[in-house]
């Protein structure tokens, strides 16, 4: 016989922190004053695990406006790295490509980033009016 589930402070607090991603199962117990077991029974509840589904989209769709928010300051960044030149701009530049593609402005087909002086390429889609070209070169590295 299943008994009635109820939802208590530690309840919420371990499912909070395991949709967050960030610590272990034996972290979360810890952080909430509980055993690993008592964690592991928990999720074994379709309500917990129902509720953790329901915190991971909600941190999924905050993290896509977040993103989102940033992509104008990501895309003048990434104008900046490719006109640099420069070799140690190169890192910067896949982390800014990343943060579009992760925010949905555009979405990045693949991205060459390769050689001292060979050309910076991000293989961009056509998508609205001023988009760019299929292929941009984005400078030399």
């Amino acid at each position: 016989m299943e008994t009635e589930w109820k939802w208590s402070p530690k309840r919420r607090k371990a499912a909070k922190l395991i949709a967050e991603g960030e610590l272990s199962y034996e972290q979360v117990a810890t952080e909430c004053g509980v055993s690993y077991v008592t964690i592991w029974k928990w999720r074994k509840s379709p309500q917990f695990d129902n509720y953790v589904h329901e915190l991971e989209e909600a941190i999924s769709t905050e993290a896509k406006r977040y993103l989102h928010r940033h992509a104008l300051a990501a895309a003048q960044r990434l104008v900046q790295l490719s006109v640099s030149g420069k070799p140690a701009d190169r890192v910067r530049l896949q982390a800014t490509v990343e943060v579009l593609d992760r925010s949905g402005v555009v979405s990045i087909k693949g991205l060459e980033v390769e050689g001292k002086g060979q050309p910076i390429v991000a293989i961009l889609p056509a998508t609205g009016a001023g988009a760019m070209s299929d292929e941009s070169t984005l400078g030399t590295a």
